[in-house]
């Protein structure tokens, strides 16, 4: 059976809500199981529900007085909650999406809040928060800086976004007997980020790419690969740091990174096959989750454009050659 990242729980009365969340959650590079999108015609609902709940790594429950007041939905949290009591793991994760209270156990249960926010914030709040349930650590903000009065009516003064340093450094000689003090003084400017730049989940998504291309390459034998993707990204882009790309090209930066996985997953195909297969069903799921395609049809396309002798009933069966193949296939869709 393959595991996926997160098995998304929800009310048909929330229907848009969770899969708007199930395609932020897969164009961050997150897999999704979703009913609107994986329960097809003539499959067993509390069949498919079941092993929906079993393939999810995480169940993401859509909170809303509906969710809340239905019978199904609560055997599915409570599925989650079971296997992860003390939220230690954050195996269970509940986002509001309309007002209404938790009730019981859930009340215990930390929630991301998109009530009242505006598409745009709603989106870049959720992405933020699943990051920090899944490091255990939420990412600050840093808030904008305020002009002093003093400032606004010096001219020539630095714009907020930037630092100015002052750096004595010590060169003293003795020419004589006599002792000569010489002071270097340095000035450097740093550019802080600002609305010029990436916000903080494309910065955010530019780290998480640099971490994955980076782990492929110890997992292939290599030494730590950071600093060499982070000095790719800065000449490509002509910056100091990655949160300093203007905001026009941060998409750019995402896309160039992602064309990278490909090319590099390669290294660890013969050295960790399993780590490479599971790469490669993750991806799989990813995009035929953002073309709207559900697991039989992409099991259906399997069975033609690779010619099988039989219906696929999990991407497991299909050999190495034939597994990359159907990526490179719908990758390219």
């Amino acid at each position: 059976m393959d595991q996926v990242d997160f098995f998304i729980s929800y009310n048909k009365a929330d229907v848009h809500w969770a899969t708007g969340i199930g395609n932020w959650l897969e164009q961050a590079g997150y897999s999704t199981i979703l009913q609107a999108q994986d329960f097809v015609p003539g499959s067993n609902f509390v069949s498919e529900m079941h092993k929906a709940v079993q393939q999810g790594e995480r169940t993401l429950a859509v909170l809303s007085p509906d969710y809340l007041g239905a019978k199904f939905p609560e055997a599915e949290w409570t599925t989650a909650f079971a296997k992860d009591p003390t939220g230690e793991n954050r195996t269970l994760i509940t986002v509001r999406v309309r007002d209404c209270k938790p009730p019981g156990l859930l009340a215990s249960i930390v929630y991301i809040d998109l009530v009242g926010l505006k598409p745009a914030e709603a989106e870049k709040t959720f992405l933020l928060e699943i990051q920090a349930s899944l490091s255990g650590r939420r990412v600050t903000s840093t808030s904008p800086r305020r002009k002093s009065k003093r400032a606004e009516a010096t001219p020539g003064a630095e714009s907020p976004s930037t630092i100015r340093q002052t750096i004595l450094g010590n060169n003293n000689t003795q020419v004589a007997g006599d002792y000569v003090e010489n002071k270097k003084v340095l000035q450097k400017n740093i550019v802080q980020p600002d609305h010029r730049h990436i916000d903080e989940a494309t910065a955010f998504e530019i780290k998480r790419l640099v971490d994955f291309l980076a782990d492929i390459d110890v997992l292939a034998g290599r030494r730590d690969s950071h600093s060499g993707w982070f000095s790719r990204l800065y000449r490509r882009y002509k910056v100091t740091s990655y949160k300093l790309i203007p905001a026009e090209l941060g998409e750019d930066a995402v896309q160039w990174l992602r064309q990278q996985v490909p090319q590099q997953r390669s290294k660890i195909r013969r050295k960790v096959p399993d780590e490479w297969r599971q790469q490669l069903y993750k991806s799989i799921w990813s995009k035929a989750g953002r073309l709207g395609l559900g697991k039989q049809e992409v099991y259906d396309l399997a069975l033609r454009r690779l010619a099988l002798q039989k219906p696929l009933s999990s991407l497991k069966e299909l050999g190495e050659q034939k597994l990359k193949t159907l990526y490179d296939i719908i990758i390219r869709m």
